[in-house]
């Protein structure tokens, strides 16, 4: 009589654990669809590229390029494109000021946007394996969209 009582004591508590697991399980389903319409993960950057000559100089120019897309389902307002420079290439900037890069269009879905743009670099001091060092220089892009709301894209892992 006693095993029996046990017996269903255990049977109990693990219906009662399924159960409280199913129920975690549904909560951190409904959680990640979310109610917001787009994530991060939705707007992407790809075709990255930049240029810098080999040789150390006064001026450079650090050139970049780089295509967004929308993979949302829905169209958004890119309002501007902020490039990030990484450490060493902020450091050698001429001109410090931030870049920001005015758009005011309308992405459809699956549409994409190509920025570019250049920075000028002083690189007079480094030796030419230093030179080899400073790309990535762009190493994210800061997206305005859709009434002031912010994403970072970083450009390396």
């Amino acid at each position: 009589m006693v095993s029996t009582i046990l017996s269903n004591k255990r049977t109990f508590g693990g219906v009662v654990l399924i159960l409280l697991g199913i129920f975690i399980l549904l909560t951190k389903m409904i959680q990640m669809t979310g109610t917001a319409p787009m994530n991060e993960k939705l707007l992407l950057i790809s075709g990255f590229g930049e240029s810098i000559p080999d040789q150390p100089q006064h001026e450079v120019t650090l050139s970049y390029s780089g295509t967004i897309e929308n993979h949302t389902h829905q169209s958004l307002t890119i309002q501007s494109v902020e490039p990030i420079l990484s450490v060493e290439a902020a450091n050698l900037q001429i001109h410090p000021e931030k870049q920001i890069l005015i758009y005011d269009r309308v992405l459809k879905k699956r549409e994409s946007l190509h920025v570019n743009g250049e920075f000028l670099l002083d690189t007079s001091q480094l030796t030419e394996e230093e030179m080899n060092k400073i790309l990535p220089g762009v190493i994210a892009y800061k997206i305005t969209y859709n009434q002031d709301q912010e994403v970072v894209l970083n450009t390396v892992p």
